[in-house]
């Protein structure tokens, strides 16, 4: 979205400092201005699921999905 006027009443401005942490579920579509400072700005990407419903796991996964659920 380059120019937030047609959903405008969609977005929400987060005044963070710095330090601080912002938290938001994945169903949301985040976003932010160009990054135009001299230092770094880190972002922590961290997802939680069952482990029936992970998204890795390999053959060990299915092989306990299989057994657990269909026998």
């Amino acid at each position: 979205m380059r120019r937030c006027e047609q959903y405008e009443r969609y977005v929400v401005d987060v005044n963070a400092k710095a330090g601080d942490a912002v938290i938001f579920t994945e169903a949301l579509i985040p976003g932010t201005l160009p990054w135009k400072a001299k230092h770094q700005r880190r972002a922590l990407l961290y997802k939680f699921s069952p482990g029936y419903q992970a998204f890795s796991g390999g053959e060990r996964m299915k092989n306990h999905f299989r057994t657990t659920f269909w026998t």
